[in-house]
């Protein structure tokens, strides 16, 4: 063997170039994570900026409250009155011939509903840069989805309840030959309203149909499937385009099976399941879903509404107006609702402060 013998410093030499080169590469990325994170934060405040600066008609824009299919919607207030309003908008992405004209449809037809329990339509526009809008009362409150997330299952009377206004909102639509065709727990809130609560507002009537229109002239001729699976009648899945009022009598069904369970009342992971499972199979029983009683006859009206050939179901929303009438529950009254807000001041959300330029944005 053959040995040889250096000097130390000299033996460490390359060494301590890679930990130098080492301490310079753990530097230099923790100096890009800290950029990063602080332009992430600077863009964001830019963009709240840019949001609150933003200007609808007479609606000024204070923060966004979510994103759908074709708009954004926002937190506004008029520039005169200093109302609370939310502003959809349609996205500039989407502005296609046939978004245009189901936004410009979902405002005209939402606009004769004067129901109380149908979301009031304020306003309707165009801006200079060619964005169309609506603005219509800010509701503070809870969706259907959110109020089972948060607390469960919802007893039967109350369940009934809120069920019997959403078919007061529709019964005014279907009488004036509208079917919503997006009744889902999404789409329904929940609120407190002039002294008043466990106030419900229909929302979102962006797939309204106008029954009473020729076929040429409806803004969806295809045979495509629009909607929320698991609130659509089987025959929205096999035959859209021949729907009628009764697919929201199905969705109601659903909805009230929802309130009920806490649950939906079929379970698939994917689109096809959806499918195979609302045109073939029966959901299960309420009484094996729901963590509390439930009437016979309350089920009996639930197993109606879900019936999959729409001539077994009630005739009109009308009929399940009669049917909920007719049940015999203990009421769920002003009283009931108002010590369930109540208890949960502190957890629920309450009108926005009037919001004024430059002033701190409540949220």
């Amino acid at each position: 063997g053959v040995a040889t013998e250096i000097d130390l410093q000299e033996g460490h030499r390359t060494l301590a170039s890679l930990r130098t080169s080492m301490h310079v590469l753990f530097w230099s990325v923790v100096l890009l994570a800290g950029w990063l994170v602080f332009s992430t934060g600077r863009n964001l405040e830019l963009q709240a900026h840019v949001d609150r600066a933003r200007q609808y008609g007479d609606y000024h824009v204070v923060k966004v409250l979510g994103e759908g299919g074709i708009g954004t919607v926002y937190l506004a207030e008029h520039r005169m009155f200093a109302r609370p309003a939310a502003v959809k908008v349609l996205r500039a992405d989407r502005v296609t011939p046939q978004a245009r004209a189901r936004f410009q449809q979902e405002v005209q037809l939402t606009s004769q509903l004067t129901n109380p329990h149908t979301v009031e339509i304020y306003d309707f526009g165009r801006t200079s840069s060619g964005e169309f809008y609506y603005a219509m009362e800010y509701l503070p409150g809870l969706t259907l989805k959110e109020l089972v997330d948060r607390y469960g299952a919802v007893p039967q009377e109350r369940a009934v309840h809120l069920v019997r206004q959403i078919c007061e909102s529709l019964a005014e639509a279907h009488d004036l030959g509208m079917a919503h065709r997006d009744i889902k727990p999404m789409n329904v809130l929940v609120c407190a309203r002039g002294g008043d609560w466990d106030v419900v507002k229909v929302l979102d009537f962006g797939l309204v149909k106008d029954l009473e229109a020729p076929a040429e002239l409806q803004v969806t001729q295809s045979e495509e499937v629009t909607g929320s699976p698991l609130y659509m009648s089987p025959e929205r899945f096999e035959a859209p385009l021949t729907v009628d009022a009764r697919a929201d009598i199905w969705a109601v069904g659903c909805v009230l099976y929802y309130l009920l369970a806490g649950r939906d009342p079929f379970r698939a992971r994917t689109v096809m399941e959806v499918w195979q499972a609302v045109v073939n199979d029966d959901p299960r029983p309420l009484a094996a879903s729901a963590p509390t009683e439930v009437h016979p006859e309350v089920e009996a009206l639930v197993n109606r509404c879900l019936a999959k050939d729409r001539d077994a179901r009630p005739g009109s929303v009308h009929e399940v107006l009669s049917s909920i009438g007719a049940l015999d529950l203990r009421p769920w009254g002003r009283r009931e609702a108002r010590r369930w807000w109540g208890e949960r001041a502190d957890e629920l959300p309450g009108p926005p402060a009037v919001v004024r330029r430059g002033a701190p944005v409540q949220t």
